[in-house]
């Protein structure tokens, strides 16, 4: 692991123009959005400016090239999770990528009594999606629930699982408790019982590198913004095995750029569908993020990014250990755990008879931006029984100075409220 020097922080941040044009401002809510480097919005410029043709239509030496840049994009971002370039595919985000991969496995995995375990820690972009078509493919829902600890047991999951268990969706990482889950070893138990693992690493894959092979998991997905790349796109992955007989399978979405022939005359109905990954990417996809995200990951190959892991572990200690000094604080989760591979970089909390809204706009007053409500995770909430929570969520360009700032104005909350 790299030690971050004072000298690191402002070259990396020199890279961010958000904090060039906001010198005063301090960005702890990355857990939602990262900040943009420059390298994306030069490549997203530079792209629209002089290469932008639609991709794999037109037979113009402008669609050819940007059809070359577009593959090579594609190349570069499956190699980064040590996957396949036939492996991935792009959507509108990881929420759409989710509900895709949920409304496929329904259709081509899923049958009646069957049975899909989701977990209590899961971001409704993964909850809700198996929820809804529950109801209308008829297999069952079982919650995976979080102990005392507030974590996930292993254990707990064998009881869960019957002969009915089809598919296991989870998140790498909890978006409101900093949470990373055994992924390896889930996977492993999910082989052993031939069972679909589907991985939301939308949280994840921003703090700790992820090895798709490695891993042995069957679908992933994440997000290019919460990456510190473009809106817009999202990233979906399959395991090659399920690609085998692709075209016997029915696609959750279809339209242009998905099919070799359509031919409807009378009673006969003949399609043909394109390979993997086209026969998933219908319409015209998200040609300028693709490109500028893939300028991003080669940033972040270049600076070693995931060695900085062991830099936001020290911030999230330090964070702690700051927030445990202050008495009117709820802290949830790190009240009892000490920050760790297994639990670092977001850091829920609560003041003490304030609202957390409120807390908010306090903090926004002194310039300090963090998330406040239910973080899309309500099933969190119930275990946790509050109705919102403050987070604070760290990346590697974050500081010791900015969090002693972040307490220094929650003490300000203390005053105002009189508590």
């Amino acid at each position: 692991m790299k030690t971050m020097t004072k000298e690191n922080i402002i070259k990396i941040r020199k890279d961010f123009p958000f904090f060039y044009n906001n010198p005063n401002v301090i960005y702890l809510d990355n857990a939602a959005t990262t900040q943009k480097p420059y390298i994306l919005i030069e490549k997203e410029k530079e792209l629209l400016e002089k290469y932008y043709s639609n991709v794999n239509r037109t037979a113009s030496k402008f669609s050819f090239h940007t059809t070359e840049l577009f593959d090579k994009s594609r190349d570069v971002i499956s190699k980064f999770i040590n996957s396949n370039f036939n492996e991935i595919f792009f959507t509108y985000n990881a929420t759409y990528g989710l509900n895709y991969l949920a409304l496929f496995l329904a259709y081509n995995y899923l049958k009646e009594g069957d049975e899909v375990i989701l977990t209590q820690m899961e971001h409704h972009s993964n909850l809700l999606p198996f929820v809804y078509l529950s109801k209308i493919f008829n297999f069952k829902i079982k919650i995976w629930k979080l102990n005392d600890n507030l974590e996930l047991d292993l254990n707990d999951l064998e009881k869960l699982i019957t002969p009915k268990t089809k598919a296991i969706s989870i998140t790498y990482m909890s978006n409101v408790l900093g949470v990373v889950n055994d992924i390896k070893n889930i996977s492993k138990l999910a082989k052993e019982k031939h069972i679909i693992l589907v991985v939301d690493a939308t949280q994840g894959i921003v703090h700790n590198k992820i090895n798709v092979k490695e891993l042995d998991i069957d679908f992933m997905v994440f997000s290019a913004h919460k990456l510190y790349g473009p809106t817009g796109l999202g990233i979906v992955y399959i395991n090659q095995k399920h690609l085998k007989n692709i075209n016997k399978k029915i696609p959750a979405l279809s339209g242009g750029g998905i099919v070799s022939k359509v031919n409807i005359d009378d009673d006969l109905i003949d399609i043909g569908l394109l390979s993997f990954p086209y026969f998933f990417e219908p319409g015209t996809p998200a040609i300028s993020q693709v490109y500028s995200f893939s300028h991003v990951i080669q940033y972040l190959q270049n600076i070693e990014y995931y060695n900085y892991q062991e830099y936001e572990l020290e911030l999230t200690q330090y964070l702690v250990n700051e927030l445990k000094k202050l008495e009117f604080i709820e802290l949830y989760g790190y009240n009892k755990n000490k920050p760790n591979d297994n639990r670092f970089a977001i850091v829920p909390f609560n003041v003490k008879n304030v609202h957390s809204h409120d807390v908010a706009t306090i903090l926004d007053n002194f310039d300090i931006v963090i998330r406040v409500g239910h973080h899309c995770t309500q099933l969190i909430n119930k275990k946790l029984n509050v109705d919102s929570t403050c987070r604070v969520s760290l990346a590697f360009y974050n500081t010791f100075d900015e969090i002693d700032k972040l307490i220094e104005a929650i003490k300000e909350v203390k005053k105002i409220f009189k508590i």
